[in-house]
């Protein structure tokens, strides 16, 4: 296997070719966001005054329990338009259910100039607390 990389930011573009005498065989692009990681823990967003708090979850788990005054915008759609629903002037607080879903969508936003953070362990994590509290 040939690996080359190629950085940009903190997106690494990888290039993954296998080689078999001489001939290129598989020839696949993969992306793959930095060490961004912009995450907040449960008791700091219960901290925050009026956080913009976005569940990127279906809209079936989200009509079924969500976050109190989080909007829910699923993911793909968010991934595709982010400038119909994100400013770039504000911070906003994505979750998903047990937060790496949320996490590679914050970071990818990042790289993209909006100001994200993903809660840790998503809406699962979420819940655990409300019944430490």
């Amino acid at each position: 296997f040939q690996l080359l990389k190629t950085f940009f930011n903190n997106v690494f573009s990888f290039k993954i070719l296998t080689i078999n005498n001489n001939k290129q065989l598989f020839k696949k692009n993969i992306i793959y966001i930095g060490d961004i990681m912009n995450t907040i823990t449960v008791s700091e967003l219960k901290d925050l005054k009026n956080p913009l708090i976005i569940d990127i979850r279906d809209n079936f788990n989200y009509n079924n329990s969500h976050i109190p005054s989080a909007i829910n915008i699923p993911e793909l759609i968010l991934k595709e338009m982010p400038a119909r629903y994100l400013s770039k002037n504000n911070t906003y607080y994505l979750y998903c259910s047990i937060g790496k879903q949320s996490l590679i969508l914050s970071n990818y936003l990042i790289t993209i100039g909006y100001h994200c953070y993903t809660l840790e362990g998503g809406y699962q994590e979420y819940r655990r607390n409300l019944e430490i509290y």
